[in-house]
């Protein structure tokens, strides 16, 4: 709850530090009723929009994945944040392979809010790799569930990326739309 809290006021890097500590914390829950996969899951995502270095932020990443080994939903949520890092470290190919596994699998999980995040970042590694048309068809995906599931946070975030996206189409015009609809 404290690295949720920090994470709506936007202090990203203390979400990560809170998120640590529940990590610590799950590693020694006998009762099972801390959200291993979900922790995991989080520390994951804020490795990639926090200030780690790239090397740092995979490795850590690494063993992440190697503490959840057959948890499904952990694996995929994981190795697509991997697949960031991999696209930040310029591979943009085995980025893209997995972010498409990552959110096939958790599309059938039937998580549908975890396969937004996926459309959302496989957008990112789109616009890295040079292709700002191919992420705005990646953040339409992760709009149109978002409205069907009614996540309007969301849909804020999404549009902001939306506006990057046209931004580097040469259509600001359209990006000032995107971000007035917020």
């Amino acid at each position: 709850l404290m690295c949720e809290l920090a994470w709506m006021k936007g202090a990203s890097e203390r979400g990560l530090a809170e998120a640590r500590t529940a990590l610590r914390f799950a590693r020694h829950d006998a009762s099972g009723t801390v959200d291993l996969d979900a922790i995991v899951s989080v520390i994951a995502w804020a490795l990639v929009v926090n200030r780690v270095p790239v090397p740092a932020a995979r490795a850590e990443c690494e063993e992440l994945l190697a503490l959840v080994a057959g948890r499904r939903f952990a694996e995929l949520a994981v190795s697509g944040f991997i697949a960031v890092l991999d696209a930040m470290a310029g591979h943009f190919a085995q980025a893209r392979a997995q972010l498409v596994r990552s959110r096939d699998g958790l599309r059938e999980l039937g998580l549908r809010q975890a396969s937004i995040w996926m459309a959302v970042f496989d957008a990112e590694v789109r616009l890295l790799a040079g292709d700002p048309a191919a992420a705005e068809d990646a953040l339409d995906d992760a709009e149109r569930v978002a409205g069907e599931i009614g996540d309007h946070l969301f849909q804020a975030t999404i549009r902001v990326d939306r506006a990057h996206a046209l931004l580097a189409q040469e259509r600001p015009a359209d990006a000032a739309e995107a971000v007035a609809r917020i």
